[in-house]
């Protein structure tokens, strides 16, 4: 039986590996449609919708948040209900729909009153297909952005804990996120450049063709995925733990009046439970097996959960620091993104180039630049070098990477609202309101790619594969 299971493993990890670059290709696709929207989109906003600036901010960050929240929702169902690759499929359809809604936007022309000349700058229609949009992509990222990285990963039969398949893993994420910034690379320079020479209509139409191929290209290797049934029930699980453990919480793991035995499924990988967070071990807990089993099953899951479920919500629990950190530096800098560009709308862009400007939302690229040329070099350079001097495999540790991310991103928020306050200053004293820095408004955005990064390289083999999903969905 067991070597029967290790053909099987042997086969579909062979299956699975092709496939990577189908996944990598469609994620890099659909990342270099939206992010070629959002730069300019505070700028479309204004302009062709005639919106103020404060309510096309607002209009931006909601829409912002919304992306940022689905994807948590879509790891649930993922995980507990769909499976990834049914989920990915929808996600990126729904997301091609709302960007065929938005192009469809700039092929409406605006009703003009022919004796005043005065154009009224949207209508209902252009109205209803603009949150139209809003809405699609938001619900589209939800299915897209919390499976991607985890379907890769399952490609490689993560639940091996060798030093070679956490090696493959730790590789995969790289270029992963490699993939994703190359595609917010050409994104924030090329569909840019487009929209700001060509029109909306062109620049938007490139968007829309660059998601239509990600959608085909994630599609045409279905035959070949590697899928892991998903677990039902898992979120129901989570909280029978917590209910589970509350019931036996007079249960004392450490007497010896009474045999504790745990619950646990023939088969899993954990036969007892480990001993961090250990009042959650009641959880799976008995001293009477055999009143509170049949048939190797609990009669109440609300009151003897099994090991595994134990363990689960643990690793998520795990996580949650980093959840709650990654959030409030993600906050910060989310509102950062309309400020840039207005900004740099108000600054001389010229360049050494007779005649070329830098368009106000490729600000953002220096950010892109930076994390490609970083990762690049850390994965090529710096780690084979130190593996040849120190004549054996090196790899940075999880927490000291992040540990570095964490203090880099804090000084370059720091050197972002210094900057702020020294052009405000600058800007009061020679009554120019529009005064700006150029050079101190970019120059914190090179450091902070380093803990995405940081953050990401997280190792998916520290975490149960079925709920992997929910754990990276985050970003």
């Amino acid at each position: 039986m067991d070597q029967e299971a290790l053909l099987v493993g042997r086969t579909t990890s062979k299956r699975g590996i092709p496939t990577i670059p189908f996944i990598l290709a469609s994620q890099a696709l659909e990342k270099l449609a939206y992010f070629g929207l959002v730069p300019n989109m505070i700028l479309f906003l204004t302009v062709e919708y005639g919106m103020g600036t404060a309510e096309a901010a607002n209009i931006l960050f909601l829409w912002s948040a919304a992306t940022n929240f689905f994807p948590l929702v879509g790891a649930f169902i993922a995980d507990s209900y769909t499976g990834r690759f049914p989920l990915i499929g929808f996600g990126s359809s729904i997301s091609l729909m709302g960007m065929v809604l938005l192009w469809l936007t700039t092929l409406i022309r605006p009703e003009c009153d022919k004796l005043t000349n005065v154009c009224q700058p949207t209508t209902l229609l252009k109205s209803l297909l603009l949150y139209s949009f809003f809405a699609l992509t938001a619900i589209g990222a939800g299915g897209v952005r919390s499976s991607c990285l985890a379907f890769a990963a399952d490609q490689l039969q993560p639940n091996q804990t060798s030093r070679v398949a956490i090696s493959a893993l730790e590789t995969l994420f790289n270029w992963y996120y490699f993939s994703v910034m190359l595609a917010c690379f050409l994104s924030q320079s090329l569909l840019v450049f487009v929209q700001t020479t060509y029109g909306w209509k062109i620049g938007f139409g490139v968007s829309v063709a660059a998601m239509a191929l990600s959608v085909a290209l994630f599609f045409a290797a279905s035959p070949y995925y590697v899928r892991f049934k998903c677990e039902s029930g898992l979120v129901a699980g989570l909280f029978q733990v917590l209910v589970a453990a509350f019931r036996n919480r007079h249960v004392d793991l450490s007497s010896g009046e009474h045999i504790i035995s745990f619950h646990y499924e023939m088969g899993s990988s954990f036969s007892s439970p480990s001993q961090k967070l250990r009042c959650l071990n009641k959880a799976c807990a008995t001293s009477n097996p055999k009143q509170d089993l049949t048939l190797g099953e609990s009669r109440n899951p609300w009151k003897l959960c099994r090991v595994q479920q134990v363990e689960d919500l643990k690793s998520l629990i795990n996580v949650l620091p980093i959840w709650s950190t990654g959030i409030i530096l993600s906050l910060v800098t989310a509102c950062q993104v309309s400020f840039i560009v207005l900004q740099a709308k108000a600054m001389d862009r010229h360049t050494f180039i007779q005649g070329f400007e830098i368009p106000p939302g490729s600000y953002g690229i220096f950010l892109v630049i930076s994390f490609v040329l970083f990762l690049g070099l850390y994965d090529l350079v710096i780690v084979p070098l130190l593996s040849w001097a120190l004549r054996r495999p090196f790899r940075l540790g999880v927490m000291a990477r992040m540990g570095a991310g964490y203090v880099i991103s804090v000084m370059c928020i720091s050197t972002l609202a210094a900057a702020e306050y020294a052009r405000k200053k600058i800007a009061v004293s020679i009554l120019n309101p529009d005064f700006c820095l150029v050079l101190f408004l970019v120059s914190p955005f090179f450091g902070f790619s380093l803990f995405i990064w940081l953050f990401f390289i997280y190792k998916l083999g520290d975490c149960p594969r079925k709920c992997a999903g929910i754990m990276l969905c985050e970003w």
